[in-house]
């Protein structure tokens, strides 16, 4: 159905923009609908899991004093609060016919930059200000901890960003509105690489999860201080959902980009697949967020002692007579 658009004056603009969405038949699919009420809900998620890092911080700040930890966390939730905000945006706007031709394809890159950037400083948190107090009082584990997550982490983030700005370029050259002219062969030939290099960057995910998965079943295991209380509980917590989110970026990205879907039915069942996907991503990442503010905010992780591995038990002194 064809648009309506505004007059010249600003009633007729404000009357033909309330139409615009029905004219369009805004939602009218199955998927449109669940696409937005994922991020709707998920948005209220975000929201809430903010105001509770916030009531954690401050009850722990004097106990858990590790600035680069809460860094992480309070950009990683801002990032995912504003991501889905300007998803529910576009996609209204998009349903609306407001964005005209590729707008949305275009506005949607600042989407993926503010989402994988939470994604990585949950990642960040994980190796780094929790995997390096767990192992702190061991220095041999702990040089060797900081060394190899040090290596795995710097690799994501380099694949992260090379990928980002690989797509960034391709998107804009290929919604632009120069494309009915063809693209350059330096852009199709990023564009062929482009798929590649993200599945090497989600592998890479996958691997810097799998070291610190190890890291902190080594550290859980050797010392006693941390089978008790939450800890018990939110290391393993942290790395199942840690590892599932980046296992489902990975396993979610080969899914849809080398799958062949070509009838409607394909194309349907990449939808379902595809709600699937968004769901579950926002869950585990909420998951791992919140496990990761769990271990890293125990008052038995930032004790004022140092946590001891190998170390045996003082001898108790001998008795000695009293002498009269």
């Amino acid at each position: 159905m064809a648009p309506r658009r505004g007059g010249g004056s600003s009633g007729g603009y404000s009357s033909g923009s309330s139409n615009q969405c029905s004219d369009y038949d805004a939602f009218a699919t199955t998927f449109a609908r669940i696409y937005i009420a994922f991020h709707a809900l998920f948005f209220l998620v975000f929201v809430t899991v903010f105001f509770i890092l916030v009531a954690k911080h401050k009850r722990t700040k004097r106990v858990a004093k590790a600035p680069l930890l809460w860094f992480c966390l309070y950009f990683s939730i801002i990032f995912s609060i504003i991501s889905t905000a300007l998803s529910i945006i576009f996609n209204t706007l998009s349903e609306c016919g407001i964005f005209v031709g590729n707008d949305a394809y275009r506005a949607s890159i600042s989407i993926d930059w503010l989402g994988t950037t939470a994604t990585l400083l949950v990642i960040l948190a994980i190796m780094f200000p929790i995997s390096q107090r767990l192992h702190h009082g061991n220095k041999g584990m702990g040089g060797l901890v900081r060394i190899a997550h040090s290596v795995t982490l710097g690799l994501f983030a380099i694949l992260l960003i090379v990928s980002l700005s690989i797509t960034t370029r391709v998107v804009d050259a290929l919604y632009s509105s120069g494309y009915r002219y063809g693209l350059g062969s330096d852009i199709a030939d990023l564009a062929i690489h482009q798929r590649r290099i993200w599945v090497a960057c989600y592998a890479m995910g996958v691997i810097c999860m799998l070291v610190a998965a190890a890291t902190m079943l080594f550290a859980l295991v050797r010392n006693p201080n941390f089978r008790r209380g939450s800890l018990r509980i939110g290391i393993p917590l942290l790395i199942l959902s840690s590892l599932a989110m980046t296992l489902l970026d990975l396993g979610g990205y080969i899914h849809n980009t080398y799958g062949s879907f070509s009838s409607y039915r394909s194309t349907r069942y990449l939808e379902q697949s595809y709600e699937a996907q968004l769901f579950l991503r926002y869950f585990f990442y909420t998951c791992a967020f919140l496990s990761t503010l769990l271990v890293g905010s125990t008052a038995d992780l930032h004790g004022s002692y140092a946590p001891r591995f190998d170390l045996q038990a003082p001898a108790p002194p001998m008795y000695q007579p009293r002498v009269h």
